[in-house]
């Protein structure tokens, strides 16, 4: 199984309704993958209920089979690492960019 299984834009963490996948445990996921399978296990529904279910159930089958593949999640956590890690670069040069501005505009005013 590779890390590039169609989740409908969402990381196999995003899924299962895991907010910081890099901390989980593998109990976390485990015990979040159960609660969600029972949850949306398309035998307990009928009707146009039974479709959205099968969905639901399928795509939170494809999120384990990911972060129970060990290459797979490493894959997915490297590319969460490099997305956290961009972010943060793009905050501080955002902030460092916006103090430049404050202090130009300063020199501007005391000028």
């Amino acid at each position: 199984m590779t890390g590039a299984v169609d989740m409908g834009g969402k990381d196999a963490y995003a899924v299962l309704g895991i907010e910081d996948g890099l901390l989980a445990t593998e109990a976390d996921i485990r015990k979040t993958y159960r609660k969600l399978a029972l949850k949306w296990h398309p035998d307990k529904y009928k009707g146009s209920d039974a479709e959205r279910a099968a969905k639901e159930f399928d795509g939170i089958q494809k999120a384990y089979e990911v972060l129970t593949d060990d290459k797979a999640k490493e894959a997915l956590d490297n590319l969460l690492r490099l997305r956290r890690d961009r972010e943060l670069r793009y905050r501080r040069e955002n902030e460092r960019r916006l103090e430049l501005v404050r202090e130009l505009e300063e020199k501007e005013r005391g000028s």
